[in-house]
C-alpha cells in the first residue's frame, strides 16, 4: 500500500471517529478494499488502526466531560466476549457475503438515524443493566465482524434508548471503542490476518484529526451532527451495494 494513501485515509478516519464517536473502521474498511486489499485483511487492518485512533479521541472527549463512565463500562465488558465470536465469524465469512451485510447494514442505520426525529433528544437517561450489558455483547460481534469499532451502533443505542445527549454518546462509544478494537485485533492478530505495519501508518495519522474532530463537537449542534453521521451512514452503505454509482449516473 502506498504509505501517502495510508496517510490519508487515517486523516479522513480519525476526523470521523473525533467528531461522530465511531472507530474510523467505515472509511478505512472501504477505502482498503477500493485499492484492492483482501476485505478479511482490510478488516483486521482496521481494527489496527481504530485502537491507535480512538484512544486519541477518547482522551480529547474525557477531557470535555463526555464520557460516561459507568455505561461504557457496562458495554465494554461484554463486549470483549462478543468480538471473540465476531472475529471468528468473519474470517469465515466470504468476500461477498461481508460487503452485502455491510451495506445493508449502514442503510438500516442511516434511515433510523435521519428519521427519528424526537426519540434522539436528550432526555432522562435509562440505564438498565438487563438491557446495556447483552447489547455491549451484541456490540462486540458486530465490531469485530465488521471491522468498525462499533460505535454506529453505540451511539444510536445511547441516543435513542438511553435518552443521551450526542455529545456524550459520541464520547461515550469512543471510550468503548478502544477496550472493543483491542480485544477484536487480539483475536485477528492470533490468527495472522491483519497487515499491522499499515495498520499503525493509518492509526497514527488518524490520531492527529481524532482531537481536532472532538473538539469539533463543541461548536456543532445536536442535530447537525445527527444529520452528519445519517448521511455519512447513507452513502457508505449505498457505496458497498454498489447503488453509489449507479445513482450518481443517472444524474
Amino acid at each position: 500500500m502506498d504509505p501517502l494513501v495510508g496517510v490519508i485515509i487515517g486523516l479522513l478516519a480519525g476526523l470521523a471517529s473525533g467528531l461522530l464517536g465511531i472507530g474510523g473502521g467505515i472509511i478505512i474498511v472501504p477505502s482498503l478494499i477500493l485499492i484492492g486489499v483482501d476485505p478479511h485483511v482490510a478488516i483486521a487492518t482496521s481494527l489496527v488502526a481504530i485502537i491507535i485512533i480512538t484512544l486519541s479521541g477518547s482522551a480529547t472527549h474525557r477531557k470535555l466531560g463526555h464520557v460516561k463512565p459507568r455505561t461504557a463500562v457496562m458495554l465494554a465488558v461484554p463486549a470483549i466476549a462478543g468480538t471473540q465470536i465476531g472475529a471468528l465469524a468473519s474470517i469465515n465469512t466470504p468476500t461477498e457475503a461481508i460487503k452485502l451485510i455491510y451495506g445493508v447494514f449502514l442503510l438500516i442505520l442511516s434511515y433510523r438515524f435521519l428519521h427519528t426525529g424526537k426519540s434522539l433528544k436528550a432526555g432522562r437517561p435509562r440505564s438498565n443493566p438487563m438491557v446495556i450489558i447483552p447489547y455491549g455483547f451484541l456490540v462486540g460481534i458486530v465490531a469485530a465482524f465488521l471491522g468498525i469499532g462499533g460505535g454506529i451502533v453505540m451511539v444510536l443505542f445511547m441516543t435513542i434508548y438511553m435518552g443521551f445527549d450526542i455529545r456524550h454518546a459520541v464520547g461515550t462509544s469512543s471510550a468503548v471503542i478502544v477496550v472493543n478494537a483491542s480485544a477484536a485485533t487480539a483475536q485477528y492478530v492470533y490468527q495472522g490476518v491483519p497487515d499491522i505495519t499499515a495498520g499503525i501508518a493509518i492509526g497514527v495519522a488518524g490520531a492527529v484529526t481524532a482531537m481536532i474532530g472532538a473538539r469539533a463537537t463543541i461548536s456543532i449542534s445536536r442535530e447537525n451532527l445527527r444529520r452528519v453521521f445519517g448521511v455519512f451512514l447513507l452513502v457508505i452503505g449505498l457505496r458497498f451495494l454498489g447503488l453509489f454509482d449507479a445513482i450518481a449516473g443517472a444524474f
